[in-house]
């Protein structure tokens, strides 16, 4: 049986998903969480493919641990473009799980990239966006696109989306630093 389909909400400030936490003065501890949305929609997910893909459901839940601990990363904590990038397909992949073939994913990183320093949570950030503004509400969904060239001695990170017919968007340019 397929999860339900609802809107994929990943990283978002805890205050629009627990308002009795919004007056603690621990914002940046919230602002850090998954989304409570999002987690139950991961969860359920799993759930359902436990019992008609136990290994899918395995990958699936191991994905989701290296996710919650990138979003859990407190700002400011040194992380590699590796770490985001791992944090991304996790993400991107327990998407793919609830909107099947609406969502497609193609990911381009060049070599020796992935040492990079890079700060928790932006290409994920973007990439939540582009899936929940832009892939979501499309009836056809689409692709995302990620892009990681080498720039000196950085990186150039591109967030982008094409819809069904093939049209692509503006990508967003991540910032790295």
């Amino acid at each position: 049986p397929e999860p339900a389909a609802a809107p994929a909400e990943a990283v978002e400030s805890a205050a629009a998903a627990a308002p009795e936490e919004s007056t603690r003065a621990a914002a940046p501890v919230e602002a850090r969480r998954l989304e409570q949305h999002f987690v139950y929609n991961a969860l359920n997910t799993i759930a359902a493919l436990m019992r008609t893909d136990p290994g899918r459901a395995r990958e699936l839940l191991l994905g989701f641990a290296d996710l919650n601990r990138v979003a859990d990363r407190p700002e400011g904590t040194p992380g590699t473009l590796g770490d985001e990038l791992t944090a991304v397909r996790a993400y991107l992949q327990l998407e793919q799980a609830r909107f099947g073939p609406r969502l497609q994913v193609e990911m381009v990183v060049d070599e020796g990239l992935h040492a990079l320093p890079m700060a928790p949570r932006r290409v994920l950030d973007a990439v939540r966006a582009m899936v929940q503004q832009r892939i979501e509400p499309r009836r056809g969904g689409g692709t995302v696109t990620v892009t990681v060239e080498r720039a000196g001695a950085g990186c150039v990170v591109r967030v982008g989306e094409r819809d069904g017919d093939g049209r692509d968007s503006e990508p967003t340019v991540v910032p790295t630093g």
